[in-house]
């Protein structure tokens, strides 16, 4: 197995493992909310047919280590709106760390 950092679009099936890396990273009393919502953007980009969500996963020697999922927000300035996508990077020990 190779020990190579590899980052892919996550897809339906990553669903366990982006619940345990959220699960692992965020603290306790946010843990569940972050994973649920990690899981539901999941969903929501299998299911739409123009692509407004997208996840991206990390992996290292075949195992999610990390995850990732943008979501689009407006930004409005002086009523002109602009399309932005906002995520938040989750991996429960440094990349680079080798673990």
């Amino acid at each position: 197995m190779s020990d190579d950092l590899r980052v892919r679009a996550a897809a339906a099936e990553d669903a366990r493992g982006v619940e345990e890396i959220c699960l692992s990273t965020f603290p306790k009393e946010e843990a569940e909310a972050v994973a649920k919502l990690a899981l539901g953007l999941l969903r929501e980009e299998d299911e739409e047919e123009e692509e407004e969500c997208f996840s991206l996963i990390a992996e290292r020697g075949g195992r999610p280590i990390g995850c990732v999922a943008f979501s689009p927000a407006w930004i409005f300035d002086d009523d002109v709106g602009k399309k932005e996508f906002v995520g938040r990077w989750a991996h429960p020990r440094p990349i680079g760390s080798g673990a």
